[in-house]
């Protein structure tokens, strides 16, 4: 009888290391945008951190997967959706406290002075969760 009740705690043991989050929320903070003059525009360089996403984890080594989109809002209002997008797919010895999502965008001479907004969409493909959050930054001469 021992051993089966020290066969079934170890068995909890291993399912809840494997746990992939752990119960934290998934969620991005401390998003930054800044711009910077460029010969032909500006350079955008944006990102955002990200906790809580699931972990892959395959004896000693945690995978983590997010997909990320970056939408554009304008002065006036106009949102041109997945201004740019990639992946992150990262893996570490350890489990994961958080993952920067960064993205740079050149935008061209077109674009006017004034507020604009990105705005961060980020998907766990371990989950299919997604979060969303956004920072404002002005485009100055």
């Amino acid at each position: 009888m021992k051993k089966i009740a020290l066969f079934f705690i170890l068995s909890l043991a291993a399912l809840s290391s494997c746990g992939r989050n752990s119960g934290r929320k998934f969620e991005a903070f401390s998003p930054e945008a800044f711009a910077m003059n460029a010969p032909d525009g500006w350079e955008i360089t944006a990102n955002v951190r990200v906790r809580g996403f699931d972990e892959d984890v395959q004896g000693k080594t945690h995978k983590a997967k997010l997909a990320y989109s970056i939408d554009l809002v304008t002065p006036s209002g106009k949102t041109l959706n997945s201004f740019t997008a990639d992946t992150v797919d990262e893996d570490q010895q350890e489990e994961f406290t958080d993952l920067p999502v960064e993205a740079q965008l050149e935008l061209d001479s077109t674009f006017t002075t004034g507020k604009y907004t990105v705005k961060f969409n980020v998907k766990d493909l371990l989950s299919g969760r997604e979060i969303h959050t956004e920072k404002e930054f002005e485009l100055t001469k």
